[in-house]
């Protein structure tokens, strides 16, 4: 779902936040919350059909990711962050001043 789509859902005056690609925790906080909303739908707390949409957030994280890969050159200092398998394994690494 891209921006515009976002804004033909939301209710009037409900905030939104968006992240672009070149910003190096976006890949990160997408994959988060793709972790959380997974672990919402296991518990029956978010509707199954949300699995498509866990689905998408993984994939744009991915491409972000790639992005960033291929304009490193630009941007040095949106240089690549360190891959994690899931949340639990990114808190551990920040928590022990990893990344």
């Amino acid at each position: 779902m891209d921006k515009d789509d976002c804004a033909q859902v939301s209710l009037p005056g409900e905030p939104m936040f968006t992240l672009l690609g070149r910003d190096v925790h976006a890949p990160g906080l997408v994959r988060a919350w793709a972790d959380e909303r997974e672990d919402l739908v296991a518990q029956g707390r978010a509707p199954e059909s949300d699995r498509a949409k866990i689905a998408d957030a993984r994939q744009i994280a991915r491409q972000m990711e790639e992005w960033r890969k291929a304009n490193a050159d630009a941007a040095p200092w949106r240089a690549p962050m360190p891959l994690f398998e899931n949340a639990t394994e990114r808190r551990a690494a920040a928590y022990n001043g990893e990344v």
